[in-house]
């Protein structure tokens, strides 16, 4: 559910099989059933049914892991300096129809949140530094693509060099005043 909507009751249909499903998945989650289809259905809104018309696609993490573990670092940083170039831009063109360092947010948070690459905190502070710490379980070269990817997002739509560091499963990438930047066009 968006925020600040309020709620609506809708009748739905579904299968026996369907239903004794997400009961089951509800009470494995321990909320309940109406929590489980509200949760699904706003990952729908927010993300699944804009990937999938974006081309996105699923890739188990050992999968993932095995790719990054058969390039070296300097190809890794390559390669995501590349997509970081323009990748994100055009999803969030595609998603919210224009890029600002708020959107960027929005896009991290998303990408964070469905995709499940990364835990991470950002912090934007009242002067307008943005900082940025991720945990994860993909190992050292997760953290290089991720650091390269984002740093490169940030310095070709926002014009600001981010520093980075990594520390095999957690990096951290920080960069002055994001939010009061003017959008590179």
């Amino acid at each position: 559910m968006v925020e600040g909507d309020g709620a609506v009751v809708k009748t739905i249909r579904l299968s026996k099989s369907l239903e004794r499903s997400l009961e089951k998945e509800a009470r494995n989650r321990k909320v309940s059933l109406n929590s489980l289809i509200s949760s699904v259905l706003a990952k729908y809104e927010e993300w699944d049914r804009l990937a999938q018309r974006f081309g996105m696609m699923s890739l188990p993490a050992d999968e993932l892991i095995a790719l990054l573990d058969a390039l070296s670092e300097a190809q890794i940083e390559k390669i995501a300096r590349q997509c970081g170039a323009g990748m994100p831009r055009a999803m969030m063109d595609f998603w919210f129809s224009r890029v600002t360092p708020e959107i960027f947010l929005k896009y991290l948070g998303l990408r964070s949140t469905y995709q499940h690459f990364v835990n991470h905190e950002v912090i934007v502070d009242t002067e307008g530094r943005f900082v940025l710490t991720a945990r994860h379980e993909h190992g050292r070269k997760w953290s290089i693509w991720s650091c390269n990817y984002l740093a490169e997002a940030i310095r070709a739509n926002f014009g600001v060099e981010p520093k980075f560091e990594i520390n095999g499963n957690t990096y951290r990438l920080e960069c002055p005043r994001l939010t009061r930047l003017e959008i590179i066009a």
